[in-house]
């Protein structure tokens, strides 16, 4: 029961307000953002080395009934995000067969409303695969569908005693578009819808509710090499969050958790080598939360660069 009770008084500390109590809400693993313009296109054959630079600051907290909760001290998370990806000419249902693992490593332990309070040491977070992506290529539209895990591997702990993991396996299925919007391909708006759903935590009966988000965004081709748009991403709880053996915080009166995120993206394609075969690929969003719900409130600013290796 010890360790009941300090994720219990963790949760009512995040969302304190002077006149009553909110109620937080666990979250999973999908962070908003990390997909924006041309989501639902898979890259050509080949492999491709990418590093995410993820950082997240915000000041509030939002209640269930739309009351902001100013926070003493504002969170920040960073996040470093090393990701392969491999893209073969194997066909599979008539699509190319590639697949990914990515290595996070955050400075905080990612739990509820969006994080541990507790602050962390750096470390090795959750370990996410993805064992089969498919990506279609029609004349107007690419279509790409997913199925990913994330594997316990980060350190946690039931009391909330630090580590980087959430102590869960989650599991994600994920089916999205790329439209082209003229036959030269230019003007282009893209829509990825993730599903995530997840075990039991490590050493509890506490499971987190499966969370829908859906991330993409807009924008235009310039001489092939330039992108420039807006990106977006929703992400809503889905059913409640189970095990926590207080009943007000499974089944909220107030709704589920929410937060929608917008802002401009800029993406710029270096070639190495005069037949593209080896690429540099640098994108950058700014993202501003709005609609959100029993969560955090900021803005998030995700940067990666991208080496197409082979």
């Amino acid at each position: 029961m010890s360790h009941m009770r300090s994720m219990v008084l963790l949760f009512l500390a995040c969302l304190a307000l002077g006149s009553g109590t909110a109620l937080a809400q666990l979250s999973g693993e999908n962070i908003g953002g990390d997909f924006g313009m041309k989501s639902g296109s898979q890259p050509p054959p080949g492999a491709y080395l990418t590093d995410f630079i993820y950082t997240y600051d915000a000041s509030k907290i939002v209640g269930g009934q739309g009351q902001e909760i100013n926070l003493q001290s504002p969170l920040r998370i960073w996040a470093n995000i090393p990701l392969l990806w491999v893209v073969t000419d194997k066909k599979l249902f008539g699509a190319n067969y590639s697949y990914m693992v990515g290595f996070p490593i955050p400075n905080l332990a990612i739990e509820a409303p969006r994080v541990d309070l507790k602050k962390s040491a750096f470390g090795f977070g959750d370990l996410y695969v993805q064992p089969i992506n498919l990506g279609w290529h029609k004349k107007r539209a690419d279509i790409m569908a997913w199925y990913g895990f994330y594997a316990p591997t980060g350190g946690y702990s039931p009391s909330g005693g630090g580590g980087v993991g959430l102590g869960m396996w989650s599991h994600e299925v994920a089916v999205g578009s790329t439209f082209y919007l003229n036959e030269k391909k230019t003007l282009h708006a893209s829509v990825l819808p993730q599903l995530e759903f997840h075990s039991k935590k490590k050493g509890s009966d506490v499971k987190v509710g499966d969370i829908l988000t859906i991330e993409g965004g807009v924008g235009k081709t310039s001489k092939q090499i330039l992108d420039v748009g807006m990106a977006y991403y929703a992400q809503w709880k889905l059913t409640d969050d189970s095990g926590l053996a207080l009943p007000a915080l499974v089944q909220n009166r107030l709704g589920k958790n929410r937060n929608y995120g917008l802002g401009p993206e800029v993406s710029l394609l270096l070639p190495l080598t005069k037949d593209f075969s080896k690429l540099l690929i640098f994108d950058i969003k700014y993202l501003f939360e709005t609609g959100t719900k029993l969560d955090t409130k900021g803005q998030a600013l995700v940067v990666s660069f991208t080496f197409k290796l082979l």
